[in-house]
């Protein structure tokens, strides 16, 4: 697979950092710190997921980190859910946040998608 930097990776990197902007907001907001963890990490591991597919050693591979990047994805985006009405982050924030979140899933959903028909492809053939 591909090692080189992608345009792809430095969104999903751009998208863990701007999740880091908003903690101390969610702790200012009495959001417990336990939960404000679990949301960072679930967020911060999705671009280091996608990093880690991107180095895989077999397709195989490859689609199982794609699927863990998807499920921390999927993860970060019911935080930003539950996280939304928090007073003392700005809605705009919140919202551009769970929108490159949507889209992120979206992009890691349809990379799973397409890997598995071409693992089934090629076990048929």
């Amino acid at each position: 697979m591909n090692t080189t930097y992608s345009l792809t990776q430095t969104r999903f990197s751009l998208f863990g950092s701007e999740v880091l902007k908003i903690l101390p907001m969610l702790k200012e907001g009495g959001i417990p710190a336990s939960l404000v963890d679990q949301f960072m990490r679930s967020a911060a591991s999705v671009g280091a997921n996608y990093a880690e597919a991107r180095g895989a050693e077999s397709t195989a591979d490859f689609l199982h980190k794609l699927q863990i990047a998807l499920k921390e994805c999927r993860e970060a985006k019911h935080w930003l859910i539950m996280f939304k009405e928090t007073p003392t982050v700005p809605q705009r924030a919140m919202a551009m946040l769970l929108g490159e979140c949507d889209a992120l899933c979206g992009i890691l959903y349809q990379s799973v998608k397409t890997t598995r028909e071409r693992l089934d492809k090629g076990q048929k053939g």
